[in-house]
């Protein structure tokens, strides 16, 4: 992604916090970068509105460790070192 968002402005990169994205439902490459997630723990229901800024090839999404954590709202993901989530795209508003 940062080959396609080089030119975007930092208030655009920190508009959100980031993930690399490589799930199973939605649009891949290019066609993925700069949009917006919203994540929402399975277990807790906390919600976290997310900006895709790189690819990954492990079937999900690679969270920044602050947007995990307030996902993580009862500590559980950190005991399991990893979270379950479902997404869905959302409009950025940019």
């Amino acid at each position: 992604c940062a080959t396609w968002d080089a030119g975007k402005p930092l208030a655009w990169r920190q508009k959100y916090g980031w993930t690399a994205f490589c799930g199973p439902v939605g649009p891949t490459g290019q066609a993925a970068c700069g949009k917006c997630l919203k994540v929402t723990n399975t277990r807790t229901n906390a919600q976290q509105t997310v900006r895709i800024v790189d690819q990954c090839s492990n079937g999900g999404l690679d969270l920044d460790i602050g947007v995990f954590q307030k996902l993580d709202t009862d500590g559980n993901g950190n005991a399991q070192g990893h979270l379950t989530v479902n997404y869905n795209f959302v409009d950025c508003g940019d």
